[in-house]
């Protein structure tokens, strides 16, 4: 069970008593969102649920995958933030995405969300009722959750049995194991419908199979991409190095020039090409990097063209990580609180990453108790270091440029 928000006592105390307070007027909150009924199988109309950040989407998308291959001719709609739709265009993984920020998928100091904003989810709620769901799924193990999935009126509603609220589901999956990679809890939640189809190509032993499902790069968007560095002075054949050194929260941010430092390595010690990627809060914009380096500040549609053309990303744990494995790329990674066996990219690229070991306080899904986060502070760069050089001389390496046939 891949953690999505701190389980201690006193949060499961909280979502009991929040039980303890809803489940009374179950009754009354049923004849007022009465759910639609249930229609004939197989289903046609879905509903998947993933409320949080890139990163989150993509390790969903086997799940996606796995749903389009049971049911081929359902339309999937995805509940999500607005990247979502972005970040899947051209998979056919999705039918249609509707996007909003809902108030409790901000983390602590992340902004919060305008008064004007929580007006809107009534209007949100009336959307999806509109569509007349036949199944629901989500992974979150919240109860704010499995609350918004009975409000949508689906007739069939999958999710975990944890985190309160599971009188709303229908389908009530056990938490089960507290080891598995959140793709793999994600493929879970299709076993009680799997069960109810003879699909032996797609489970095995009750067990829905996974299968890799890649992002996808449209030739349009690779040629971009391809001028964009060609511009910039990259070679084809040139080994490219993607650094990126933001992320979506404080507590996932190891230190830039951190970062820089990696760049170097890379540039000096193994001739590659650096390809300095800036966020959209602008982490990294006033880096110094090696000589003939490229600096982008992309949109997310460029960020995966210009992944899809990079030999190596080197990131924090975070959505380009993921984005750049869902293409196929290595990738090395600075995790922080989260652990690599429930977050890492899953798919077949190669993925190494460096974690502070020596702390007792992981996981703590982005409450940091301290002043800073220490499992980042607390990362010596040369340890890092030891660890990328071993990652970035995997890496073919570009002729170096005296050895280069003489022009004419």
């Amino acid at each position: 069970m891949a953690q999505t928000w701190l389980v201690n006592e006193r949060m499961l105390a909280r979502a009991r008593k929040a039980d303890a307070l809803t489940r009374p007027f179950l009754p009354l909150i049923r004849a007022i969102f009465p759910p639609h009924a249930a229609v004939s199988r197989p289903p046609k109309r879905i509903l998947v649920s993933e409320l949080w950040h890139i990163g989150d989407v993509v390790i969903a998308m086997p799940f996606l995958a796995a749903l389009r291959r049971l049911f081929p001719d359902a339309a999937i709609t995805l509940l999500s933030k607005s990247h979502a739709g972005v970040t899947l265009a051209n998979t056919g993984l999705v039918d249609e995405v509707v996007s909003f920020d809902f108030p409790w998928t901000f983390l602590d100091h992340d902004r919060k969300p305008a008064l004007r904003e929580l007006f809107q989810i009534p209007s949100v709620v009336r959307q999806l009722r509109r569509s007349r769901f036949d199944l629901a799924f989500d992974c979150s193990r919240d109860g704010r959750n499995h609350f918004l999935m009975f409000l949508t009126g689906a007739a069939r509603r999958v999710g975990f049995a944890f985190g309160g609220g599971e009188f709303f589901l229908t389908d009530a999956v056990p938490v089960g194991s507290l080891d598995l990679h959140r793709t793999e809890d994600w493929l879970r939640l299709l076993e009680p419908v799997a069960a109810d189809r003879d699909d032996r190509p797609a489970r095995r032993g009750g067990r829905v199979e996974p299968r890799e499902a890649l992002l996808v790069v449209s030739p349009d968007e690779r040629k971009r991409a391809r001028e964009l560095l060609g511009r910039a002075g990259h070679r084809e054949g040139e080994t490219l190095v993607a650094v990126h050194p933001g992320g979506s929260s404080h507590l996932k941010r190891w230190p830039v020039e951190n970062f820089e430092a990696l760049a170097r390595i890379a540039a000096e010690e193994y001739g590659a090409r650096i390809l300095w990627i800036v966020d959209p809060s602008g982490t990294g914009s006033d880096a110094g990097l090696p000589p003939d380096s490229i600096v982008a500040r992309p949109s997310l549609r460029e960020l995966i063209g210009l992944l899809g053309e990079s030999d190596l990303l080197v990131s924090n744990d975070g959505g380009p990580m993921h984005l750049a494995a869902a293409l196929g790329k290595p990738t090395f990674a600075i995790y922080s609180w989260g652990k690599p066996e429930w977050w890492k990219p899953y798919g077949s690229a190669a993925h190494a990453w460096v974690q502070r070991q020596d702390i007792t306080c992981r996981p703590c899904a982005g409450h940091c108790v301290f002043s800073e986060p220490i499992c980042l502070t607390g990362l010596s760069l040369p340890a890092v270091a030891a660890a990328f050089r071993g990652m970035v001389a995997t890496i073919p390496r570009a002729p170096s440029p005296k050895f280069s046939a003489a022009p004419g």
